[in-house]
């Protein structure tokens, strides 16, 4: 039977009929845009690596979910596996294989939980999923080997001295300000980041990221600078890059550890390859996201309208990226301004003139904000007008 219009039923009633056209309006203007872009940026992959000669198998799909899940749960796996190993070296092979299927079902609730938490379906998962490996797979082709310097580079930041701190991740910088008022009215920063943070996995640990260094490569240099000028104890002031804000509190510094880097090199040389890689997979999703950008023409008018609000959100939130960036740069030509004051001046004004350092004397280094990686990637997120 056809509905008005050659619409197709979907489901019935006593007397009635659900049309296709009824059913998907509401799910195009609830998840349409956010699966649409998966979609595309899945194709966009998907012909990048034709053109390179590569093939997606579906082994290569298997090991990037592998991959993905270990990401995400990590220390639920640690945990696990040391009472794998337990069992096999007491020899009860049942014990151990069943802990490694409890390993296999906790994954996959744990990425239900997750899921739901991130508001992010199933489908979009696999889409995102799909994409990363071909992403990986053209990234995979371009890195041959990995310099020394770079291994270097990973030795420093596994065993140099590091820092644990605890950040709260927004999009708006006014909800900072007031999470900053807050904490600085003597709330715990964890309380504030459970309630505040949209960062949903560190937000659920009280902002809490993992240990790093200076020479970690996972976090930007600026957010590095930040946290380790702090005092322990201390939060800073609203640190922004790549279109979020957040607020960094030192929690704790650890001094370098005594190990020779001859004894861990071949190890740390596979870890700086998939550092490698993983960085440039996120180049090419940049890249994917730019294409979109430019060359993406809707024809659906919801979507068109919802694509169109999306990029008028990213280009706000540059503009508030910039203010920010503003600000603190006055704040920093005013410290300026106050050190180099001789003795019995008076105080500069708060908003000052920008102005050229003293004779002889260096620009101070600007804190420049910017955003961390907060933990190893808990699930692919769905593609957007990033």
């Amino acid at each position: 039977m056809l509905l008005a219009g050659g619409d197709q039923p979907v489901a019935r009633l006593p007397g009635l009929v659900i049309g296709r056209e009824q059913f998907l309006a509401p799910l195009i203007e609830s998840h349409g845009l956010s699966v649409l872009l998966n979609v595309v940026q899945l194709e966009l992959a998907k012909q990048n690596a034709q053109r390179k000669g590569l093939v997606l198998t579906e082994d290569d799909l298997k090991q990037e979910r592998q991959r993905t899940l270990n990401q995400a749960f990590g220390e639920v796996d640690a945990k696990l596996q040391q009472q794998i190993d337990e069992a096999v070296a007491r020899k009860d092979e049942a014990a151990a294989q069943k802990l490694r299927e409890q390993t296999t079902a906790d994954h996959e609730q744990l990425l239900d939980q997750l899921l739901q938490q991130q508001k992010v379906t199933k489908p979009e998962f696999e889409l995102v999923l799909k994409t990363n490996a071909y992403l990986r797979k053209m990234a995979e082709q371009e890195i041959k080997d990995i310099p020394e310097d770079t291994v270097r580079k990973m030795f420093e930041a596994e065993y140099g001295a590091t820092v644990r701190v605890r950040h709260i991740q927004s999009n708006n910088a006014a909800e900072l300000e007031a999470a900053k008022r807050r904490i600085d009215a003597g709330e715990p920063f964890e309380k504030v980041a459970k309630e505040v943070s949209r960062n949903a996995r560190t937000a659920a640990l009280g902002g809490e990221l993992p240990r790093f260094s200076l020479a970690h490569t996972g976090i930007p240099d600026t957010f590095k600078q930040v946290a380790f000028q702090l005092k322990e104890g201390e939060v800073s002031n609203i640190v922004q890059s790549e279109g979020a804000f957040h607020l960094i509190k030192l929690e704790q510094k650890f001094a370098p550890r005594a190990v020779k880097y001859e004894s861990v090199r071949d190890g740390l040389k596979v870890k700086a390859r998939e550092q490698v890689i993983l960085g440039a997979v996120n180049g090419l999703r940049e890249q994917l996201a730019e294409q979109a950008r430019d060359h993406l023409k809707i024809e659906d008018p919801v979507l068109r309208d919802q694509f169109t609000r999306r990029l008028q959100e990213r280009d706000k939130q540059i503009h508030d990226a910039e203010k920010i960036r503003e600000q603190q740069e006055r704040e920093r030509l005013l410290r300026q301004q106050k050190d180099l004051a001789p003795p019995g001046a008076a105080p500069a004004t708060d908003t000052p003139a920008p102005a050229a350092p003293a004779p002889g004397q260096p620009p101070a280094p600007s804190p420049a904000p910017a955003q961390p990686q907060p933990a190893p990637a808990a699930a692919p997120k769905p593609a957007g007008a990033q």
